[in-house]
């Protein structure tokens, strides 16, 4: 019976685990606002992937303004592309979609090491249409898979211990 419960605990606790953990399993979502000749927000920040699915977040910029206009990684002062991404054309009501797996940041990181891509539009840079994209390199945790069974003896243990007290053995 004890060991019935204690592994019921410890299940039940690993599911929880699951769950919680499954929204971050593909990263968030970020989304940006193209207006006519500024970003909303210009700047955006997330962090390292998910260990397990490698997923960093997914970043999606939608075109609300009335003319056309472009994502394009590079120098928005120059209007220099680096190649990393650029979405085309975009016009009015289209979005472009950016997933950022772990390729995309070793791609960011070699490029930019402090894990900042400026972005501008190709159409626009020369009036200030420009953003930023940082990636951190914050971890996100994992539970250790190695602590399962000494939790799961412990769990068992002190189960055992109460139910000795509660009977006075």
């Amino acid at each position: 019976m004890v060991v019935v419960i204690s592994l019921a605990i410890l299940l039940n606790s690993n599911l929880r685990f699951a769950v919680a953990s499954s929204p971050a399993s593909s990263g968030p979502v970020i989304n940006v606002s193209i207006r006519d000749d500024f970003f909303d927000p210009s700047s955006i920040t997330f962090g390292s992937p998910n260990t397990t699915s490698g997923a960093f977040a997914t970043v999606v910029w939608t075109n609300d303004g009335g003319t056309t206009h472009t994502v394009t990684s590079g120098n928005g002062t120059t209007g220099t592309p680096d190649g990393l991404f650029d979405s085309g054309d975009l016009a009015p009501g289209h979005t472009f979609t950016l997933q950022v797996n772990q390729t995309m940041y070793n791609r960011i990181m070699a490029k930019y090491p402090d894990g900042t891509v400026p972005y501008f539009c190709k159409i626009h840079y020369a009036s200030g249409m420009v953003g930023e994209m940082t990636v951190t390199t914050t971890q996100v945790p994992e539970f250790p898979s190695i602590l399962i069974l000494p939790l799961f003896i412990i769990a068992t243990l002190a189960a055992i211990f109460v139910l000795k007290k509660k009977r006075g053995i």
